[in-house]
């Protein structure tokens, strides 16, 4: 998948957060009304995060390392990579936890549904809010500490592949406004099959994926799981675009043993080729969450 199922959580099927969240460094205060731990030791269950209506934050199957990482975007709101994590014990990876929490006074009908382009600025900052108990609960149940590192890592950044500016042929500048076009403050209606909704992403198989009224930050968000880095926008492209890229995953080769496809095509040649954009590689100072301390919760 181009995201793991929690980057799409937060950046394509749901809502992005907002961008005054706290530092690692600040102690977090507001709190879940209520709130359960429980270990999952199924084999091979179903993951799932969400926020329902009403408040309610559900995690099943959940390592903690994606609760971390869920808790503690980047300042900006951005998920973070695998890269800015760092530190702790391999069992944050490996155990899985299944989490029921209860937020109040959060806005009628939020849900984790509604696409990032399309989130009202009430509905972004109660997820902000939301990651805030989150931060307290893992500092209460397993005793999380973490601190920051600016520390320089590999990145792609994206830019624009033609000197005279011009787009490929699928991807295409649109004006809409995808919050504006929702009624009555409820979610978008369901995307129509093969498509996206309004303001985010939509995989349609591994190596296909197709995005509506959606930035050119929200595009760099959703690559890492293909290419294995950080990718920062780049091309200074404003506005939202229609995208459909296809390409040959090299992970399905690899899980087989076969090569390649002699007519595949790797996502660096469909993202050039089809969109006429680049994933050029380079070196920037990235924002690091190092673990310090952490310990498996007692059960409830």
């Amino acid at each position: 998948m181009v995201q793991s199922y929690l980057a799409c959580l937060l950046t394509t099927a749901g809502i992005v957060a907002g961008v005054h969240a706290l530092t690692a460094q600040t102690p977090p205060s507001p709190e879940f009304e209520a709130a359960s731990v429980k270990q999952n030791t199924s084999v091979n269950g179903r993951r799932n995060m969400e926020l329902t209506p009403g408040g309610r934050f559900v995690a099943t199957y959940a390592t903690l390392r994606e609760l971390v990482t869920l808790a503690y975007t980047l300042p900006s709101g951005r998920v973070r990579d695998d890269s800015q994590i760092s530190g702790g014990p391999s069992w944050i990876n490996s155990d899985r936890f299944d989490v029921v929490a209860k937020a109040a006074g959060m806005p009628a009908g939020l849900n984790s549904s509604v696409a990032a382009g399309a989130a009202r600025p009430g509905e972004t900052n109660a997820i902000a809010q939301v990651r805030l108990m989150l931060r307290t609960l893992l500092a209460d149940r397993f005793k999380l500490t973490v601190h920051n590192e600016i520390m320089n890592r590999p990145v792609y950044a994206l830019v624009v592949a033609r000197r005279d500016g011009r787009l490929g042929p699928q991807l295409h500048k649109v004006v809409i406004d995808c919050a504006a076009s929702r009624d009555g403050g409820q979610p978008p209606a369901r995307p129509e099959p093969g498509k996206a909704g309004c303001g985010g992403f939509r995989l349609l198989r591994p190596g296909r994926l197709t995005g509506h009224t959606v930035t050119m930050a929200l595009l760099a968000v959703s690559f890492p799981g293909s290419v294995g880095r950080v990718v920062l926008d780049r091309t200074g492209l404003s506005g939202v675009f229609d995208l459909d890229l296809e390409w040959t995953p090299e992970e399905a080769s690899s899980s087989t043993g076969a090569p390649l496809p002699a007519d595949g095509v790797s996502i660096f040649t469909a993202v050039q080729e089809q969109l006429g954009l680049k994933l050029e590689p380079t070196e920037s100072p990235l924002d690091v969450l190092v673990i310090d301390h952490v310990e498996k919760p007692t059960p409830d």
